[in-house]
């Protein structure tokens, strides 16, 4: 990042420019070998990098500042050329470009900043939840390696134990070699996908998304570290499939000095070539491009302005409340749809939709693991979609034929023999409804009773108005007569507990003889509500006190694609850190 500015006494024109020192260090004006002023400079920059090493070493953000001196006449030209840039219509980002080359050039490096930059609170343990519930964590970062590194141990995004794969190569070709030996390490590990790609000697399989959350038998877990150099040779046609077959198989993935190009790119190639869901968070202008280009954008508003959360769908003030986004409201949210989208074809409904929470909020903060179902598509599949179908239709013919042999043998004209099956199809389906609903709040109760006020109302005002509406047969005074008939409240009782008797069964079945792990939440919920009562969040530092730590808003959490085929490995019969139900 560039300024040019005017002194106002001397009238000298200034650039100063900031940036990470592997860039900055490049623009910096060469050094004459003969020159003791040229040897000085070498000195102050060979001293000013090692400064810029320990700092980050000790996890500080680093910068590097310079400066340069343009002339009335370089700025005059470069002026013009750059307002002819502002102006264009074709090639204008290149323009601009080549604008800022021409500027930041020939560069005297006054000096590097490092500054402390602490984690909020709750960092740690979300990225553990998160981790918990499925999702595979990318860390695309600006920072340097050595600063990123040490806050992805502050953070828990690396653990001690994992086995760290160091991606940086100085050239393309080296690059690619670096690459094919971590493949052939990683292979001779264990393949965790069927190979489907073969790319020059090696062969490239694509799974969907499925992050190895334990250890395997051949060794620890793996994580990826790789600098913004080498993700840009990686980030090339001919690297990108082993990069990601690589990046794949380890648990996390820190992309260090990673530019705002970068960070779009990478989000895309995982939405395009993995084909997996992906949710980026962010805290700065440098991290629009990558929330626009996720499937899903949060931004955390800070001291970092407000351009992230203008940019995302969701707007978040603390990374910690992911947590609660991700596996309460997310989980929530698939349940709802998935339930809504089965009910819609049997009847519209909306409370359902908006108000349903199939588990409680401290059962699914308790057990991460159960967002996984819906990753793997368990409450809606094709064969429930079918399923539900046919016992839609068995419960149609129900309702047919129950009123049909009740009133075969009579003289009761169409409305007559109408009327009832309107009644009993409006009783099944609220009934069904009942079944389907996991948490009944006054909301339900209102509109399930308004249905059945309303259908009556209508009906009684409608048969005593019509007299003569639709001759020979003629709906007047039909539902003031039915009420009166024994067989019509029979066959109103009958009928939905014929129909609904099936679904009855098999979910108090399943429910009591092979229960899922939501269904056992839900149980225990009910028995024990104070035991899953989820800790009380700390309360963490003012927005004015602590910035957003840069590993927390530059991460892509790609989640695995909602598919059928998903070929990752069954979940563990109890996973490290659930609760006691869980099964």
């Amino acid at each position: 990042m560039s300024v040019v500015i005017r002194h106002p006494l001397t009238d000298e024109i200034n650039v100063y420019t900031k940036g990470a020192d592997s860039v900055v260090m490049g623009l910096l004006l060469p050094c004459a070998p003969d020159d003791a002023r040229g040897r000085h400079q070498k000195k102050i920059r060979s001293k000013t990098q090692h400064y810029l090493d320990m700092y980050a070493v000790e996890g500080l953000r680093t910068l590097c500042i310079a400066k340069r001196v343009l002339s009335q006449e370089e700025y005059a030209c470069w002026l013009q050329r750059h307002l002819e840039a502002e102006s264009s219509v074709d090639n204008r980002e290149e323009l601009l470009f080549q604008s800022a080359i021409r500027l930041e050039t020939n560069l005297h490096l006054l000096g590097a900043t490092g500054i402390e930059d602490r984690l909020q609170e709750g960092v740690p343990e979300t990225i553990a939840k998160l981790r918990q519930a499925g999702l595979q964590i990318w860390v695309l970062t600006g920072d340097k390696q050595e600063t990123a590194i040490n806050i992805a141990y502050a953070c828990k995004l690396l653990d001690h134990d994992e086995e760290i794969i160091t991606l940086n190569a100085e050239s393309q070709e080296a690059c690619a070699a670096l690459l094919d030996q971590c493949l052939h390490y990683v292979q001779s590990r264990g393949p965790h996908s069927t190979p489907a790609k073969t790319t020059g000697d090696f062969t490239v399989g694509f799974s969907p998304l499925c992050p190895p959350s334990e250890p395997t038998s051949s060794g620890p877990c793996l994580s990826l570290v790789i600098d913004g150099r080498s993700l840009a040779y990686t980030l090339e046609k001919n690297l990108e499939d082993k990069f990601l077959f690589l990046a794949k198989q380890c648990r996390s993935v820190l992309c260090c000095r990673s530019t705002p190009l970068q960070k779009s790119v990478v989000v895309k190639l995982v939405r395009s070539k993995l084909k997996a869901m992906t949710l980026a968070i962010g805290d700065g202008a440098n991290d629009v491009s990558m929330i626009q280009v996720a499937d899903v954008g949060v931004g955390i508003s800070g001291q970092e302005g407000m351009q992230a959360v203008m940019a995302s769908d969701f707007a978040l003030p603390r990374f910690r409340y992911l947590e609660k986004l991700l596996i309460v409201h997310g989980h929530w949210c698939y349940s709802r749809l998935a339930n809504m989208v089965l009910y819609f074809f049997y009847k519209n409904t909306l409370v359902t939709g908006v108000l349903d929470k199939d588990v409680p909020a401290d059962v699914l903060l308790t057990a991460p693991q159960l967002y996984r179902r819906g990753q793997n598509m368990e409450e809606y599949r094709p064969r429930t979609f079918w399923v539900n179908m046919a016992d839609a239709a068995f419960q149609s013919l129900v309702c047919f034929f129950i009123p049909y042999l009740a009133y075969r043998d009579s003289d009761t004209d169409m409305f007559t023999w109408g009327t009832p099956i309107t009644t009993i199809a409006l009783l099944t389906f609220l009934l069904h409804l009942g079944i389907e609903t996991k948490t009944w709040t006054w909301l339900n109760w209102m509109a399930c009773g308004f249905s059945v006020l309303l259908f009556f109302t209508v009906a009684f005002i409608y048969n005593a108005s019509c007299a003569t509406c639709y001759p020979p047969s003629n709906p007047y005074w039909t539902m003031h007569t039915l009420m009166g008939d024994p067989v019509f409240y029979l066959t109103c009782l009958l009928a939905p507990v014929a129909a609904l008797l099936p679904r009855l069964l098999f979910r108090a079945l399943q429910g009591s003889l092979f229960p899922t792990p939501l269904q056992r939440g839900r149980q225990l919920a009910k028995r024990s509500p104070k035991k899953l009562s989820a800790p009380k969040e700390a309360q963490g530092p003012h927005l004015g006190e602590a910035r957003t730590d840069p590993s927390e808003p530059r991460s892509v959490s790609a989640s695995k694609p909602h598919s059928q085929d998903c070929t990752c490995p069954p979940a563990p019969e109890r996973p490290a850190g659930s609760p006691a139900w869980w099964t």
